[in-house]
């Protein structure tokens, strides 16, 4: 009877279980597409010459090589360790080498990771790069308040990964999510200026592809490793460690969080 119930009881706390891309992972395909065409569509606007640049009325110069990015299993694995699987309430340390992106509320019927994404990515039409960043050959960083924004459309940048808890009991929401690249410093370059969307692969450098549709570069390292449809780059960490999640889609304005969280 005992094995019975928690047989029942571990179905019912893994509802994507049969549907999870990564192999000791908790997001499917579904939810992960949702994230990534979000930073896609932010990375595609700023490649084109189409992102306003805060309340300038001014907008960004074209880009190029902005690749695009990816769902990374490694990173949500490493997301997953981070947390140790459980609804943290203080950011964890970032692995080297990564940015981490932390949310943390009550109400977990409430908040998801959409909801975050968003919220990180909109800090763009609040605050703006200053003249003295915007350059004919680069735009680099020199916001903190931008500091979630610039770092999801980082032009080097190739995947993201996360881990989304909520653990109803404890009455709390958690998201972590990490990109393969160091979070920026500044005066590092966000993207460079160039002629915009890309039109073919002589467009983008280091054997990327261009990705007409989106006018974006996928990097010649890209590779579909998880899931029919899911294009997922390797990071450098791995883990085995396993969690449970339930992912929703809610709505409203929330708080902005501040940097890193």
């Amino acid at each position: 009877m005992l094995l019975a119930f928690l047989a029942a009881f571990a179905v019912s706390a893994l509802p994507y279980a049969s549907s999870q891309v990564c192999s000791g992972g908790v997001m499917n395909q579904t939810y992960i597409d949702s994230l990534i065409n979000d930073i896609n569509t932010r990375r595609a606007a700023l490649m084109k010459g189409e992102q306003e640049n805060g309340t300038t009325n001014k907008k960004l110069p074209k880009g190029k090589n902005i690749n695009k990015i990816a769902w990374s299993c490694d990173l949500e694995l490493a997301a997953i360790k981070a947390v140790d699987g459980k609804c943290v309430t203080q950011a964890p340390n970032t692995p080297s080498g990564n940015t981490g992106f932390f949310a943390s509320y009550d109400d977990p019927d409430y908040y998801d990771t959409l909801i975050m994404l968003s919220i990180w990515t909109s800090q763009i039409e609040a605050h703006s790069f200053p003249d003295t960043a915007i350059g004919q050959d680069s735009v680099k960083y020199d916001n903190d308040q931008l500091r979630n924004y610039a770092n999801l459309v980082r032009g080097t940048t190739t995947s993201f990964g996360c881990v989304e808890m909520k653990c109803k009991d404890q009455n709390k929401f958690t998201s972590y999510c990490l990109t393969n690249q160091p979070e920026l410093q500044k005066n590092e370059v966000v993207y460079e200026v160039g002629n915009g969307a890309c039109t073919q692969d002589n467009d983008c450098s280091g054997g990327a592809t261009c990705d007409t549709a989106s006018g974006l570069c996928v990097p010649a390292s890209t590779t579909t490793t998880a899931g029919s449809a899911t294009t997922t780059t390797l990071a450098t960490t791995t883990t085995t460690t396993t969690t449970t999640t339930t992912t929703t889609t809610a709505g409203g304005v929330l708080p902005n969080p501040g940097a890193g969280s």
